[in-house]
């Protein structure tokens, strides 16, 4: 009985050690499963295999809840804080794990079963929390509430790739949407271009980009078709049809050119009305009357420069005018020894005006003979049914209602073998020789041809005639000029004139008015005959600034006269110089030079040797030689140190800054301006485009008025040469040398000049103007004596030049 109940207490102990080595080798199964399985899912998960990652989480979990995760068809059990928030994990980077967690509460549920006991359920509430938020970002992006999800998915902390990924994402996003909001008002408010651009940098709705380039094409064509008719209205056809070419829109192109070609026939031919004979050439003066009526010419027919409107009626001559107002007659300028006879005029309806003598046609068709010369006196007076009448030097030329041409005169060139002429519509006299114009646009010519000025038999469509001195110059249909005839000083380069409205022939040159009320002249201008070149007739609108030569020329182009009494003159596409020899008035002697600019070549400093240092002391023909220089008047002096101490700039260099005396430079503008160094600094003025400025003094002129200069210590009155450099307005400038004078001599010839501004310059010995490379001036010291320079004023370069 012992032995029974000890071989059972033996086997209940090997029941119990087998027991205990069951659940001994159990529980070491469990925790090697699920040692394994983790490390399954770990490293699935690290590999992104999230689905595969699920199925090995799923061996740690002790239970099973209805927790369905619906891609992978698998339930997900209980695993413990660490398997749940490693499942959590691997859905939140699976593209419908957020939404699948917040449909099913997993974040609300999860950690009632979570009875895991290595993690307490606290912290697994709290890192749910922040997966969450997660849940909570992925799904407001994708409603399109980024801002939301931004504020979320920051809010969370997590770091895993998805969250920094939609972090990245959503703040790339937001600010795209801000550029693309600022685009947006950009657009509203009118920017454009700018606009456009930021829709190109949000890189957002790509659509936009080709709405907006419409939107900037279309708004440009309104400017562009806007401006075309400001310039119709400014009377710029012209520049009206160059800017439309430049439209987009191809239908709109060509119906608004048709558009303006019919505006522009009938503002040109309300211009032709309204211009066709106001303007007018003479020997050594041009008017044109316009809006404002403008007079230029030599200071020496101070007669002439009567007060005009634009609604005379004036005739030109040579050296005369005669305006016509109700029938009676007023001679301006030479009297032509009729003073009388025009008094008891009160009947004219025309007239003409030759060299010595005029002619006045009266309304019944007589004319009367103006003048002391006979010129065919008794002949014209004569002469019955007249519509027209011409002078030329020596003879009278009329034309009858019947389109036939009667003359009378001096004959020695055949000028009056006129008698054949028929169907003539137009007439016009030269100094020695006759033109016509026929009802067929075709012109005739007789009398001297020594010039060519006769050689019109091949002009076509010709609608309107004049003669110059030994030129003779026609307007075709298309409103461009034809010339032939004495060239000798450009007055013939009139071809590329467009759209001339009205023009006039003088001796040697020639004046027209153009379609925008732009006047151009074309050859001599050695007494300012020429000075309208650019200048408009319709002020009130803004022009662009004129480049063309004095002379109508792009080619350089040289006259020397008298070396003595002159004028020379040179001009090229960048400018003209023009030197006037002035008689001995008894006060002084003068040598004058007109600087006619264009832009970008205003006069700069010089120095010897030719480049930017000065060398020794040359002779200023030297000098002027090593520099190319066109023209050259004597500069400062620097060198020497006997001028004041200022802002002395050469060529861009600054060789003197100081406070003391004021000095003088040319502008980008055009413009000479005095410079204060008190009131600007080198450095301001090279960042202004002023390159050269000299310092010497005193300053002689400024706004037109004369300054006091006798308390400036260089304003000796002694009698000596001076150098004087002056501007009348911008771009044309004066460089004066004198003989023996006063420096109140010198301002009161500038202001006679016209001078708005003068500044004295070095004098006595150093007193010198080159042209060409030959001193032009003449030394008032006996034997000459010329000084030594080292800097001069400098105008042009040219290889004309000769080498020194």
């Amino acid at each position: 009985m012992e032995r029974k109940k000890h071989r059972f207490l033996y086997i209940i102990l090997l029941l119990l050690l087998s027991a205990l080595l069951a659940a001994g080798w159990y529980l070491y199964s469990q925790l090697q499963g699920r040692e394994t399985a983790k490390k399954t899912g770990d490293k699935l998960y690290a590999e992104g295999q999230y689905g595969e990652a699920m199925e090995a989480y799923a061996q740690l979990m002790e239970d099973i809840t209805p927790l369905r995760y619906t891609p992978l068809g698998k339930e997900l059990p209980q695993a413990g804080a660490e398997g749940v928030l490693s499942c959590v994990d691997a859905l939140l980077e699976t593209e419908d794990g957020p939404r699948y967690l917040m449909e099913q509460n997993v974040f609300e549920t999860v950690p009632d079963h979570a009875t895991h006991p290595d993690a307490p359920v606290a912290s697994l509430r709290e890192a749910l929390d922040q997966r969450a938020l997660f849940a909570r970002a992925v799904l407001a992006n994708e409603e399109g509430d980024l801002k939301e999800a931004l504020a979320l998915v920051k809010a969370s902390g997590l770091t895993s790739p998805r969250a920094l990924a939609l972090i990245d994402e959503l703040t790339d996003t937001l600010n795209r949407q801000e550029i693309l909001l600022s685009a947006l008002k950009a657009r509203e408010e009118g920017r454009l271009e700018e606009a456009l651009a930021l829709v190109k940098e949000s890189g957002l709705q790509p659509e936009l980009i080709d709405e907006i380039q419409r939107q900037i094409t279309d708004e440009n064509d309104r400017k562009l078709i806007d401006q075309a008719w400001e310039a119709m209205e400014a009377k710029a056809p012209q520049r009206a049809m160059d800017i439309l070419s430049e439209l987009s829109n191809n239908n709109i192109r060509r119906t608004m050119k048709r558009v303006l070609t019919d505006a522009r026939k009938d503002m040109i031919q309300e211009l032709r009305t309204k211009y066709a004979d106001k303007v007018l050439a003479g020997a050594w003066y041009s008017l044109v009357l316009g809006d404002e009526p403008q007079l230029t010419g030599d200071r020496r027919y101070e007669d002439l420069k009567q007060v005009f409107t634009p609604e005379d009626r004036v005739v030109s001559g040579l050296f005369s005018l005669i305006r016509l107002t109700d029938g009676r007659v007023e001679l301006l300028g030479d009297t032509l020894g009729a003073t009388k006879v025009v008094e008891e005029i009160t009947d004219a309806k025309d007239a003409a005006l030759g060299l010595n003598h005029g002619l006045v046609l009266h309304r019944n068709g007589t004319v009367t003979h103006l003048g002391a010369r006979q010129y065919g006196r008794d002949a014209a007076e004569e002469w019955r049914g007249i519509v027209q009448v011409a002078a030329g030097a020596f003879h009278s030329v009329g034309l009858t209602r019947r389109g036939m041409v009667v003359a009378a005169g001096l004959n020695l060139d055949s000028q009056c073998r006129v008698s054949g002429w028929t169907n003539v519509v137009a007439v016009d006299a030269g100094l020695r020789h006759t033109v016509a114009l026929l009802k067929s646009g075709r012109v005739v010519a007789t009398g001297d041809n020594s010039f060519g000025q006769c050689d019109v038999s091949g002009w076509r469509d010709v609608i309107e005639i004049r003669c110059g001195g030994n030129f003779t110059v026609g307007l075709t249909a298309d409103y461009r000029l034809l010339a032939t005839g004495d060239n000798s000083c450009g007055q013939c380069n009139v071809s590329d004139w467009q759209e001339v409205m009205a023009f006039d022939a003088g001796l040697w040159h020639t004046v027209a008015l153009l379609s925008d009320g732009t006047i151009v002249t074309a050859g001599a201008n050695d007494h300012d005959q020429c000075a309208l070149e650019g200048v408009s007739l319709f002020p009130a609108e803004e022009k662009a600034q004129r480049t063309a030569p004095v002379f109508g020329s792009e080619t350089e182009m040289v006259y020397i006269g008298d070396p003595k009494d002159g004028p020379w003159f040179y001009c090229s596409g960048e400018g003209s110089v023009i030197i006037a020899f002035d008689v001995d008035t008894g006060k002084m002697k003068a040598t004058r030079a007109d600087l006619i600019c264009t832009y970008g070549h205003p006069p700069v400093g010089i120095l010897s040797g030719g480049g930017n240092e000065p060398q020794r002391s040359v002779s200023a023909s030297k000098l002027a030689k090593q520099n190319k220089a066109v023209f050259a008047l004597t500069g400062d002096y620097f060198t020497f140190g006997y001028n004041a101490d200022g802002l002395q700039i050469r060529r861009g260099h600054v060789f003197k800054e100081k406070k003391d005396e004021v000095g003088f430079g040319f502008f980008p503008d055009g413009s000479m301006r005095i410079i204060d160094p008190y009131a600007t600094t080198a450095e301001e003025l090279l960042a202004q485009g002023v390159n050269d400025s000299w310092v010497f003094g005193p300053t002689l002129i400024e706004d037109g008025l004369a300054l006091d200069i006798h308390k400036h210590p260089l304003a000796y009155n002694d009698v000596t040469m001076r150098s004087v450099m002056a501007s009348i307005c911008p771009y044309h400038h004066i460089g004066a040398a004198y003989g023996s004078c006063t420096l109140a001599q010198v301002v009161e010839n500038l202001l006679d000049y016209g001078c708005t501004i003068a500044y004295n310059l070095d004098g006595g010995r150093s007193s010198m103007m080159v042209f060409l490379g030959e001193t032009v001036n003449r030394s008032a010291f006996l034997g000459g004596g010329w000084r030594g320079l080292q800097d001069m004023v400098g105008f042009l370069a040219s290889d004309l030049v000769p080498e020194p």
